[in-house]
């Protein structure tokens, strides 16, 4: 019996804590409205379980040098996947920021779409 891989998956990942200290001094404003805007709600139920989401993060420059990243990477995991890429440029229609409830983790994610 032989076995062969006819459905193999690439997992692309990438590693860059040099973007940590300015995403998270700069997402800090977004988590305190999106906190405010929950006041009424924590203090009847309780932060456990509340995921806190900002307001659109493409206008703020904060986050340009990663949405510029972000964007290089995105077109060339695109022309690796075989697309033509050479007449096209990625472009963002939103840029949001979520996060957890300290009770659930300290982690922090920036959604790009």
């Amino acid at each position: 019996m032989q076995a062969s891989n006819y459905f193999s998956t690439t997992v692309w990942f990438d590693y860059k804590p040099e973007f940590l200290d300015s995403l998270n001094k700069a997402s800090n404003k977004y988590i305190k409205d999106a906190k405010k805007s929950q006041k009424e709600y924590i203090k009847k139920y309780g932060d456990f379980g509340t995921s806190y989401h900002s307001t659109s993060l493409i206008k703020d420059n904060n986050f340009l040098d990663f949405k510029k990243y972000v964007g290089e990477k995105s077109w060339q995991f695109l022309d690796a996947q075989g697309f033509d890429m050479s007449h096209y440029q990625c472009a963002f229609s939103q840029k949001t920021f979520r996060r957890r409830p300290e009770c659930v983790c300290q982690r922090r994610r920036l959604r790009t779409i």
